[in-house]
């Protein structure tokens, strides 16, 4: 830490001398001695005689105090105690006034970015941020005992009743405090804004003006305004319709039985749907025989006792009543049509807050739709006038492929002025201010199930035709995709205890609108709409 004592190093124009605290600057500019040192505390813990310094800050818990400003920073060098039309001095501290280059720090030579001053300010003096002049625009984070002053005119740094503007990029958190021990922010107006959302998660991005993570700080004369939250990603849509008979029919379609002496149809199988499901599979066909011809297999999966239920053929047992079409019959039954998917649950539940930001719930993902069942095999006949064994029957159709789900929506971002995760904040006339949340991204469609493949014809021979496999069962509907959960309008965020006592609800303005909810997914089977946000002037996670 007093690496910077062993030799001349130049700051700026400030230059810290050899061996000693004695600071000075180049002509016009800031004089800090050993004095001001002793007096005022210039690395944040205080003088040779135990002076004021950021240390001292007393920041037991977040609230609202009636006092005029703090004792972070002494009367003559603190804009809010200013006499009337009085200038900061030049050895208060360093100074920014934001969009000049080439500055050194010093009041006639001001920084053009926080940035600067934070970096270059290794006595941790008090930093002014002049407030008539460009908007501050960029990101800081404090880790110390950093004190930032706004609330002074940029010509002759006098006290101005307007706040020192500060925004930062888009999806930027202007002022990130963290692990703080006494930090100052003084007399300034903060903005965040939001855009677009995370391509990965479709989580909307949040807009949060300012996130205090295990941190102590005071902040006073504040306004915090968090833009609107971004709407969350709409969810990936699951068109046209899964593999089946109508794109493949080959794959799906039955096998003809073969005619005297040839076996029955094969099995016809189709493992590879892309939802998944396992294995559908066309019974195959029944034998031909010398005596009585054999029955078919069932189609499978058998996933159900409801009718139809791809029983098989039986075979031709040479009674009179036997035929394809009589009961029992010869012919395959058809399979069943596969499940559709289920409806995924609603987004409702509250999102998370941590040093990271703002999580919401997303839309569940629709569940795929369940492959249909094959058909049963067609049972096979007599031998008849064929050689030795009769005519077989044909193989059931393979069921269709089920529909893939659609994906979920994102959940809109939140637009939170104050986060505060385990931090013990005081504020004294701060004014906290949430836009809307983002909307929920609406749940993609799910896709429609394939249709199962036709059931093969039995051969003919020896004067007899075999039986029919029945045809494959439609594979089930995906399911649409959820909406995603609405951003929450938030005051006041806080991780662990709710602060007590805590900043006046009077000083908290949220949205008046919930943000809606993303519509569901579409498809034969709709999703469901996501939850709505939450507008809370606090709220605890």
């Amino acid at each position: 830490m007093r690496a910077w004592l062993r030799s001349s190093v130049a700051v700026g124009s400030v230059v810290l001398a050899a061996g000693g605290l004695a600071l000075s600057a180049s002509s016009g500019g800031c004089v800090f001695t050993d004095t001001y040192c002793s007096k005022y505390g210039c690395d944040g813990t205080g003088g040779a005689g135990g002076a004021t310094s950021s240390s001292s800050v007393t920041t037991s818990t977040t609230s609202t105090t009636t006092m005029s400003s703090t004792s972070a920073v002494t009367t003559e060098c603190d804009p809010l105690k200013l006499t009337a039309d009085a200038s900061i001095s030049a050895t208060c501290g360093v100074f920014v006034e934001p969009g000049k280059t080439g500055g050194t720090g010093a009041q006639s030579a001001p920084f053009g970015t926080l940035a600067e001053a934070l970096s270059m300010n290794p006595m941790n003096l008090p930093i002014y941020v002049c407030s008539t002049g460009a908007a501050l625009d960029e990101g800081a984070t404090l880790s110390g005992t950093e004190r930032l002053l706004g609330g002074v005119t940029c010509l002759d740094w006098k006290a101005s009743s307007t706040k020192t503007a500060w925004t930062a990029p888009t999806n930027t958190t202007p002022l990130t405090l963290s692990s703080t021990t006494g930090a100052l922010v003084q007399s300034f107006a903060i903005t965040s804004a939001a855009s677009s959302f995370d391509g990965a998660t479709l989580q909307g991005n949040s807009s949060i003006a300012v996130l205090a993570d295990n941190a102590t700080a005071t902040f006073e004369n504040v306004d915090i305004v968090a833009g609107g939250g971004a709407p969350g990603g709409e969810g990936q849509d699951e068109a046209g319709q899964a593999p089946g008979r109508g794109d493949m029919p080959a794959s799906f379609d039955g096998t003809m039985g073969g005619t005297c002496n040839l076996a029955g149809g094969p099995a016809k199988v189709f493992s590879t749907c892309p939802a998944g499901g396992g294995m559908t599979e066309g019974g195959k066909g029944g034998d031909g025989a010398n005596g009585n011809g054999a029955a078919g297999l069932g189609g499978l999966p058998n996933f159900s006792a409801v009718e139809p239920n791809g029983t098989p053929g039986v075979g031709d047992d040479g009674s009179g009543g036997w035929s394809c079409g009589a009961t029992p019959s010869g012919n395959g039954e058809f399979g069943h049509d596969g499940p559709n998917g289920s409806p995924a649950p609603a987004a409702v539940a509250a999102g998370n807050l941590t040093a990271a930001g703002y999580l919401g719930a997303a839309g569940g993902d629709g569940p795929n739709g369940g492959i249909g069942q094959g058909g049963g095999g067609g049972g096979g006949r007599r031998k008849g006038a064929c050689s030795t064994t009769g005519a077989s029957g044909g193989s059931g159709g393979a069921g269709g492929c089920g529909g893939l789900g659609g994906a979920g929506g994102g959940a809109g971002g939140a637009s939170i002025a104050l986060a505060s995760i385990n931090s013990t904040l005081t504020l004294t006339d701060v004014h906290l201010t949430a836009s809307n949340g983002g909307n929920g991204g609406a749940g993609g469609d799910g896709q429609q199930g394939g249709d199962g493949g036709f059931g093969a014809g039995g051969a003919s021979g020896g004067g007899f035709t075999a039986c029919q496999g029945g045809s494959g069962g439609k594979g089930g509907d995906g399911a649409g995709g959820g909406g995603g959960k609405g951003g929450p309008s938030i005051g006041l965020a806080s991780v662990g205890p709710a602060p007590e006592p805590a900043i006046d609800d009077a000083n908290i303005v949220v949205s008046a609108s919930p943000a809606p909810g993303g519509a569901p997914g579409g498809g034969n089977v709709l999703g469901l709409m996501g939850g709505a946000g939450d507008t809370n002037k606090k709220a605890t996670f």
